[in-house]
């Protein structure tokens, strides 16, 4: 697991979390995108494959997909 990330509030801080996610089954991305939730980080996610899952994250408004080449 990761360690504690801390609260503070920072309008200035700003993380890019990249992951090479291609082909990743529906498993890796839900706990991945678990742990942002738990987090509250916004997610745009660069999709190289048909994931059933980031279909049912971007009908519900939950994340931002784009396609990565």
């Amino acid at each position: 697991m990761i360690p504690e990330i801390s609260q503070k509030d920072d309008s200035q801080t700003i993380f890019c979390f990249t992951s090479d996610t291609d082909w990743a089954s529906d498993y890796i991305w839900r706990e991945m995108h678990e742990l942002y939730e738990e987090y509250n980080i916004p997610a745009t996610y660069f999709v190289t494959h048909d994931c059933p899952f980031l279909k049912q994250l971007k009908t519900n408004n939950k994340v931002v997909l784009g396609i990565h080449p």
